[in-house]
């Protein structure tokens, strides 16, 4: 059934590869029938680039040098420890944002955590953010095997059994950890990624996107998809034994038609979106949740959970499928931030 849902999708209206592009997340993909129509993605770096202003093409440029410039004088280490110690400052002079990182984190995890463990979440969380900024901005810097030597994949045995059915893998990421390296980790270590991004998106995404593209051939093989887009690509995706990743805690609404459910988390209560967990159902795609953490000295854990659905053994209910597998996707987000608060976000 999935398979003819595709079929008929894509002889309706045709597919575009998506092009390079950073696997951002973004969840609030269009469900089927919605008619909105699909973007060809396919972008040339040189052209993504000049479609940034000069001011901000110069700005990017002379930060990227100066980074570089500091990263091959004192090593990623010695960069690292900068950029903490920058973070640090950074903390004790913005007082109006580290009051708000505090009180979200009183308000997420105040029933687990002492106040001097939020002070001190809340200083990580700067240094944290400070060294993943440098870090994303000079990525394509640093060799291939010298990025792989320090991620860690943990639980890989999901990912790699579930793409051996030949049905596509469908990751789950959210905006809790580093999560705007996921489909690059992945793309880097042989894996064929497709994601999804906001339509929106900002000078410096797209002046990074360009430079990934010009430094590794692995993340030109990125397919990328606009989140307010009509979802044929992700059908495909999937049908080619692909690994789709989006990001569904997103509160907002961003084309019609969208499929969402109330979720619980911390004690409140969120929409979530379900455009792409639907998908993944309909094409009998196992479904596995996915963080990036950071840890010293710019390395990263890249974190698998174990299957939120499965084909297999799973509810075949679409609905009850869903359900079951968005409140478990909640509970894993409030395990990781108890374990590393200081990789909280949306706030």
């Amino acid at each position: 059934m999935a398979e003819l849902e595709a079929e008929n999708i894509e002889r309706a209206a045709g597919v575009a590869d998506a092009g390079s592009g950073v696997a951002d997340g973004g969840g609030g993909v269009a469900e089927a029938g919605s008619g909105v129509a699909e973007p060809a993605t396919a972008e040339d770096p040189a052209e993504l680039i000049r479609s940034i202003g000069w001011y901000s093409r110069a700005k990017f440029a002379l930060v990227r040098g100066i980074l570089t410039g500091i990263m091959r004088l004192v090593g990623l280490s010695g960069l690292y420890w900068l950029c903490w110690a920058f973070g640090t400052c950074e903390w004790l002079v913005l007082i109006t944002v580290r009051r708000r990182v505090k009180a979200q984190l009183r308000q997420k995890l105040g029933n687990c955590l002492t106040e001097r463990q939020i002070r001190t979440a809340a200083r990580r969380y700067f240094a944290r953010v400070r060294c993943d900024k440098t870090i994303f901005l000079i990525l394509d810097k640093i060799p291939k095997d010298k990025i792989l030597e320090r991620t860690q994949f943990e639980n890989r045995h999901y990912v790699d059994e579930a793409l051996k059915r030949g049905h596509g893998l469908y990751v789950m990421i959210s905006h809790y950890g580093s999560n705007y390296l996921a489909g690059l980790l992945m793309a880097l270590a042989g894996y064929q990624v497709a994601g999804v991004r906001d339509r929106k998106e900002g000078a410096i995404r797209r002046y990074v996107r360009a430079k990934y593209a010009q430094k590794f051939p692995e993340f030109r093989r990125l397919r990328l998809y606009y989140a307010d887009a009509f979802p044929r690509g992700l059908y495909r995706s999937l049908r080619q034994n692909w690994v789709v990743a989006t990001a569904l805690d997103v509160g907002r609404e961003r084309a019609k038609h969208q499929g969402t459910v109330k979720i619980n988390l911390f004690g409140r209560e969120y929409t979530f979106l379900t455009g792409t967990a639907q998908i993944a159902v309909r094409c009998e795609a196992p479904i596995v949740q996915g963080f990036v953490v950071s840890c010293k000295g710019f390395r990263w854990r890249l974190m698998g959970k174990e299957p939120l659905w499965d084909p297999q053994t799973g509810p075949r209910d679409e609905q009850a499928a869903v359900e079951q597998m968005m409140q478990r996707y909640a509970a894993n987000i409030e395990d990781l931030l108890q374990r590393y608060p200081c990789h909280i976000s949306k706030f």
